[in-house]
């Protein structure tokens, strides 16, 4: 059952007399129960796809539906209330918790505002039941976030994240400011969480191995755009999109003795404030060659089963039919 849609939606920000096209025409959906990793350099639109997925902002176009409400448009005091089921794990941990509270209070605090009639005595005990769901010891509940270890406080955020049962979470990076060993241990009790309790991920991400890991689907953004989406194996074991296939071979490898070919890519990235004409990766792509490219902003394509690429010329030289 799908439970998350966005459709065309579009996002821009004003800069000064410039507009910062960030978002321009994502189709993404998200089922109950699954990961869908999202990846793509720094700026490419990530993070605010996030936020408009939470409806912590609105699209100009396009629209964005969480378990049957569709959150553009609805008032302050739905929109709250709606919020109960979807919620978000940030990346800096420690930046994330306020330092004059409580673990406990940190932990409570969306109880307090989406379940108000419960008593002190029932917040504290799913409090402490929480805590020891995401592994953390109910007798930290008085220490304040800085007395504790940065694996601790990432656990604290994604206590606050599940405590009133929410269906969608948004991880943005969740892992990438944690030691490696730290990072198993987060991504195991996120996949723990998602299978006792049916949660659906947004997974924000730069690291092609945790995407390999805890996804089971990907989608590549590129200029504010999906430039491929599909199964986690298919994209990334065989790539479509040129901009895909670049951005995987710069990636680390699980094992340090390959050395797999690096894709350079030569070219200007075009400036968000004034999009191209035609395919946005049009001046960086090593396989250019149909007229298209140069005017023509290519849809989405299906290119294996549920696999789309949004290119007019494959990885590989195969071009699209006109």
């Amino acid at each position: 059952m799908v439970l998350v849609t966005l459709s065309e939606v579009r996002k821009t920000f004003r800069r000064g007399r410039s507009e910062v096209h960030a978002v321009n025409g994502v189709d993404l959906h998200i089922e109950a129960g699954e990961t869908l990793a999202l990846i793509g350099e720094s700026g490419s639109g990530k993070s605010t796809v996030g936020r408009l997925a939470l409806g912590l902002i609105q699209p100009d176009e396009g629209h964005v539906t969480v378990d049957g409400m569709q959150l553009d448009g609805l008032d302050r005091r739905t929109l709250q209330a709606a919020r109960q089921n979807m919620t978000i794990v940030f990346q800096e941990s420690f930046q994330s918790l306020d330092p004059l509270m409580s673990v406990g209070r940190i932990i409570e605090e969306p109880l307090v505002i989406h379940e108000p009639s419960l008593t002190p005595t029932e917040r504290r005990e799913r409090v402490e039941e929480t805590m020891r769901r995401v592994i953390l010891d109910p007798g930290l509940y008085e220490r304040r976030p800085r007395e504790l270890s940065g694996g601790q406080q990432q656990r604290v955020g994604v206590a606050r994240a599940i405590v009133t049962g929410p269906k969608f979470v948004v991880l943005d990076e969740p892992t990438s400011s944690l030691d490696l060993s730290v990072q198993a241990g987060i991504l195991e009790l996120l996949a723990n969480l998602q299978r006792d309790l049916g949660l659906a991920y947004l997974f924000i991400s730069h690291d092609i191995g945790t995407v390999d890991y805890f996804s089971d689907r990907v989608a590549v953004m590129y200029l504010g755009q999906v430039v491929e989406t599909g199964p986690k194996a298919a994209v990334l074991d065989t790539p479509r999109h040129p901009y895909t296939e670049a951005l995987l071979s710069a990636a680390l490898p699980a094992d340090p003795t390959e050395q797999p070919p690096h894709i350079a890519l030569t070219g200007d990235i075009p400036s968000p404030t004034q999009l191209p004409k035609g395919c946005f990766f049009y001046s960086r792509c090593n396989y250019r060659g149909d007229p298209r490219c140069a005017t023509e902003n290519p849809p989405l394509r299906q290119v294996g089963p549920d696999h789309w690429a949004a290119t007019f010329c494959h990885v590989g030289g195969t071009a699209e039919p006109a």
